[in-house]
C-alpha cells in the first residue's frame, strides 16, 4: 500500500472501496459515501488543486504556503461541530467502557486543522495534511454512528433499520457479520468459498466494478513509499495506515541528530572531528539526490561541532557564562513574565559536573531548536534588538518549517550561530550559488542549517524581502515594538524551544525508549489546545502550565508527573506517588507537585544536556482584566 497521485490509496482506501470486515475496525463499513456538490459535507470528498495553495511572503524559503482560506473555514466547521458531538459522546460513555478510537480521532483531526491554520509547508505536505484531515474527520464520524446508532441496532437495543443507508459497507466470510450488518441497515457482501457454489442459487449474474474505472491508482512523482505489504485480509493493515500517517506527521528529535555512539565512541575532548563525519554521513543519507558534500558544508559542520565541543572544554556548558547567567531569569521589560516555580528551580539547580555522571551527551546539546530568546532581549541597544527581533520574523517560517517532517536532518543549532544568522539575516544569500562569494558563502551556509528540509518538490532558498509581520500586521523596520508585541514573540520563542527540549529530553532520559509517534502524544498532553508541537498559540498563553489559578495548572502538572514516572534518575517522591483525580488534589498538594516537577525537570534537563532549560513562561495579564 502506498500513497497515490491524490493523496488517498487506491483500492486499498476504506474511504474509496468496500474493505474486508474487521472486528477492530468495525466502524470502517459506515463510512458515509460521497454526498452531493451542495450538501456541505462534500468539503470532506473535496480533492485540493494548485490554485488552492496561498505562498506565503516574506520568508527565506519560496515555496512554503497554506490552503486557501474558504475551504479552511468550511473544513474548520465541519471539524468543529464533530468535535463537539464527540466531547458529548465521551462524557456520557460510562466509567470504565471508554472507547479509545474516538477520543484518538478527535486529537489528530484538531492538530491536523491547527497545522493548516497556522504553518506554511510544501504544497505536497499541505495538500497530505488536507486528505488526512478528510480522513480523520470521516473515521471519527463513522466511528460515532456506529457506537451510537448502528451497534444499538444489531444489539436489538433500537429498532431495526427498513432500508440500507448510504454507506460504504463491507466484505465478509461470516454470516452473523452479514446479519449484523443487515439489521443495522449497512451494505454488506457475503464471500462463499467456491466449492459451496452448487449449494448456492443464483438468481441473477451482475458486472463487476473495478477500481481503475473509478478511483486514481497512478502514483505521485516521486512516488512515495509502499508502507504496507501483505495479505488484504491482515489484521494489522488498517493499523498501518494510520502509523504511516501519524509518523509522517510527527516531528524530529533536532538533538538526536548526530547517531548514537557506541560505548567505545563515548564522546570526548577529541571527538569533534568523529562525531562531524557521522553527522556528514548521516546528512548525505538524507539527501540522496545532493551527492557528495562539498567542502564547504563539511567545514561547517566541523566549526559548528567543534564550537559545542569547545564550549563543552572550558564548562561553558556546565555554568553560567561571565556575560549572563541563564539559570537566572533578569528583569527585562522584552521578556514575558516567568512562571514562579520554574523560574525558581531553575536557579537552583545543581550546577556540578558530577550530576553528569553515567547521562551520555553529545557535542551538540549546548544548541538550541530555535534561537535562544537572550540573544534578542540582551541586544546593547533598542535599535540592535530591534534588528535581532525582525531579523526573526523573517526568518521564523523557514526555522519553523525545517522541524516539521519526522524525517529532517536540521539540528540544534549554537547561541554563536543562531546570533550570526540573525545579524546577517538574508539581505546576503540572493544571488548566485558561487561558494566562493560572500553571498554564495551565507546562501551554502542557510542550505545547511536548514537540512534536508528543501529537497521539498517547489521549495528554493531566497530573500525575505525588507516586509516583516506578526500576527498578520506589518511592523515597521529599524524599530522595535512594543513590549507587548515583543513579549509575544519572545514568548513563542520561550514556548517552542521548551516544547522540544522536552520532547528530546523525554526521549533521552527514558527507561524504556519509545519512539512511536504516540510518545509524542503523551509530551503533547502536557500542553493545552490539542494542537502541534509547532504550534504555540498565543491566545493559550496563560493557559495549561502558565495558567493564573493553581487547579487550571493541575492537569498539565499531571500530564508531565506521568510523563515523568518513566524517566532515569532521582525523581521526588510526588512524582512516583500514585496518582488520583484531579479534582481530589488540594490547593496545597498541587503547589507541592508543581515544585516537585519543576524542579525534576530542570536538574534532569541539566543532568542529560549540561545546560541550563529553557523554562515555560506567561504574558503579561492586561491590567483591564477582572
Amino acid at each position: 500500500m502506498r500513497i497515490r497521485a491524490d493523496f488517498r490509496y487506491g483500492e486499498d482506501d476504506p474511504l474509496q472501496w468496500p474493505q474486508p470486515y474487521f472486528a477492530s475496525d468495525c466502524h470502517l463499513g459506515a463510512i458515509p459515501l460521497r454526498p452531493g456538490p451542495d450538501d456541505a459535507m462534500s468539503v470532506m470528498w473535496w480533492e485540493p488543486e494548485p490554485k488552492d495553495f496561498v505562498p506565503t511572503t516574506a520568508t527565506t524559503i519560496g515555496g512554503l504556503g497554506l490552503i486557501d482560506r474558504k475551504h479552511f473555514t468550511y473544513l474548520s466547521y465541519m471539524v468543529s461541530s464533530l468535535c463537539s458531538r464527540a466531547e458529548e459522546f465521551m462524557s456520557a460513555e460510562p466509567s470504565g467502557q471508554k472507547n479509545e478510537a474516538v477520543p484518538s480521532f478527535m486529537t489528530v483531526v484538531r492538530q491536523g486543522m491547527k497545522r493548516l491554520e497556522n504553518l506554511p509547508m510544501s504544497r505536497r505536505q499541505v495538500f497530505m495534511n488536507v486528505r488526512y484531515v478528510q480522513r480523520c474527520y470521516l473515521e471519527l464520524l463513522a466511528a460515532l454512528d456506529y457506537l451510537e446508532v448502528f451497534r444499538p441496532r444489531m444489539r436489538g437495543l433500537r429498532p431495526a433499520a427498513s432500508m440500507v443507508e448510504m454507506r460504504m459497507g463491507v466484505f465478509t466470510f461470516d454470516p452473523i457479520v452479514v446479519q449484523d450488518f443487515m439489521r443495522a441497515g449497512l451494505p454488506v457482501w457475503l464471500i462463499r468459498p467456491y466449492d459451496m457454489l452448487y449449494t448456492a442459487r443464483i438468481n441473477s449474474v451482475k458486472d463487476v466494478r473495478l477500481p481503475e474505472d473509478y478511483l486514481c491508482l497512478e502514483d505521485t512523482s516521486p512516488p512515495f513509499k509502499v508502507f504496507f505489504s501483505d495479505r488484504v485480509d491482515h489484521p494489522k493493515r488498517f493499523h498501518a495506515f494510520h502509523a504511516y500517517l501519524r509518523a509522517f506527521f510527527s516531528y524530529p528529535n533536532p538533538f538526536d541528530v548526530v547517531d548514537e555512539p557506541s560505548v567505545d565512541d563515548a564522546p570526548s575532548s577529541s571527538s569533534s572531528i568523529q562525531c562531524s563525519t557521522s553527522l556528514a554521513s548521516r546528512t548525505v543519507k538524507n539527501k540522496p539526490s545532493q551527492g557528495q558534500p562539498c567542502t564547504h558544508h563539511l567545514s561547517l559542520r566541523i566549526r559548528l561541532l567543534t564550537e559545542f565541543s569547545d564550549n563543552r572544554k572550558t564548562g561553558q556548558t556546565s555554568k553560567p557564562s561571565a556575560g549572563r547567567n541563564k539559570f537566572i531569569e533578569e528583569p527585562n521589560p522584552l521578556i514575558p513574565p516567568a512562571i514562579p516555580a520554574w523560574c525558581h528551580a531553575l536557579a537552583q539547580v545543581d550546577t556540578n559536573p558530577a550530576n553528569q555522571a553515567g547521562c551520555f551527551s553529545r557535542p551538540t546539546d549546548a544548541g538550541y531548536a530555535f534561537p535562544e530568546p537572550g540573544i534578542i532581549y540582551g541586544g546593547q541597544s533598542p535599535e540592535r534588538q530591534a534588528k535581532l527581533l525582525l531579523s526573526w520574523l523573517q526568518q521564523r517560517p523557514a526555522l519553523i518549517y525545517r522541524l516539521t517532517s519526522s524525517e529532517s536532518s536540521a539540528r540544534v543549532l549554537s547561541n554563536q550561530s543562531f546570533r550570526t544568522m540573525l545579524t546577517f539575516g538574508n539581505t546576503e544569500i540572493s544571488g548566485g550559488s558561487n561558494e566562493q562569494t560572500k553571498s554564495g558563502r551565507r546562501r551554502a551556509d542557510m542550505r545547511e542549517l536548514l537540512g534536508n528540509c528543501l529537497d521539498e518538490a517547489g521549495l528554493e532558498l531566497k530573500t525575505g524581502g525588507e516586509q516583516v509581520f506578526w500576527r498578520e500586521q506589518e511592523l515597521s523596520t529599524g524599530v522595535l515594538p512594543s513590549f507587548e508585541v515583543c513579549q509575544e514573540i519572545l514568548w513563542e520563542l520561550y514556548e517552542l524551544n521548551f516544547r522540544f527540549e522536552l520532547l528530546a529530553l523525554h526521549r533521552r532520559a527514558q527507561l524504556a525508549v519509545d519512539d512511536s509517534p504516540e510518545h509524542q502524544d503523551r509530551v503533547l498532553a502536557c500542553f493545552p489546545g490539542h494542537g502541534p508541537l509547532l504550534v504555540a498559540d498565543l491566545s493559550l498563553a496563560n493557559q495549561g502550565l502558565a495558567a493564573l489559578s493553581t487547579a487550571e495548572r493541575a492537569p498539565y502538572l499531571l500530564a508531565l508527573k506521568r510523563l515523568m514516572k518513566g524517566w532515569k534518575g532521582n525523581a521526588p517522591s510526588q512524582i512516583g506517588s500514585e496518582e488520583k483525580p484531579v479534582e481530589q488534589y488540594s490547593a496545597v498538594e498541587l503547589t507541592v507537585l508543581e515544585q516537585a516537577v519543576a524542579k525534576f525537570y530542570t536538574q534532569s534537563f541539566f543532568n542529560f544536556f549540561g545546560r541550563a532549560a529553557i523554562v515555560p513562561h506567561r504574558l503579561q495579564v492586561p491590567s483591564s482584566r477582572p
